[in-house]
């Protein structure tokens, strides 16, 4: 009787040259929810010192709202730089943690990393292509789809989204102590 050719998972070596495999629609899921909770207080954050701005504008006098707007809030939603400070913000995020060591909170979390085919983190050019293309997170839907379990992100990025074992995930976590304490 002759064994079935199985489809083998994609594997591909961390920096630390063990293997790992391509992450799959759950655990990605998984990281885009915990990653959402910290987003969510990221851009509540920016939003408070965007409006801190914006009374201060007012205070001083420097803008006048009367008979324009009803309150700071009204002003601030109308303002291109409050958009821009918040979305900043929350994009800030993802770019430096995909930049500076693959792994959001969220992906470290559900033991996620974000690397290039060779290893290596992926670059700021990379990361913002995959943050344009992420959808919020809708790219994620073509993971179940994929023959090689990849987002629509990871495609035009060029890059993968690899699931770490335990050892792996805590080896990044050490190694990633001791570049801090280099510096």
């Amino acid at each position: 009787m002759a064994k079935k050719n199985k489809l083998r998972k994609p594997k591909q070596e961390t920096e630390a040259g063990e293997t790992a495999s391509i992450a799959k629609f759950g655990p990605r899921i998984g990281a885009l929810v915990y990653d959402a909770l910290i987003v969510i207080g990221i851009a509540a954050v920016a939003s408070a010192v965007g409006l801190g701005i914006a009374e201060a504008l007012i205070a001083s006098g420097i803008v006048d709202i009367a008979g324009r707007y009803v309150d700071t809030a009204a002003y601030a939603g109308h303002q291109i730089w409050f958009a821009l400070l918040v979305w900043g913000s929350v994009c800030g995020f993802y770019l430096w943690f995909w930049t500076h060591g693959g792994q959001t909170v969220g992906m470290r979390a559900w033991r996620l990393r974000v690397q290039n085919t060779d290893g290596s983190a992926i670059s700021l050019t990379q990361a913002m292509i995959r943050l344009a293309t992420a959808a919020c997170g809708l790219g994620n839907l073509q993971v179940p789809f994929d023959m090689k379990n990849r987002a629509f992100q990871d495609h035009w990025s060029n890059c993968n989204v690899l699931r770490l074992s335990k050892d792996q995930n805590g080896s990044l976590l050490r190694y990633a102590d001791k570049l801090k304490k280099k510096k």
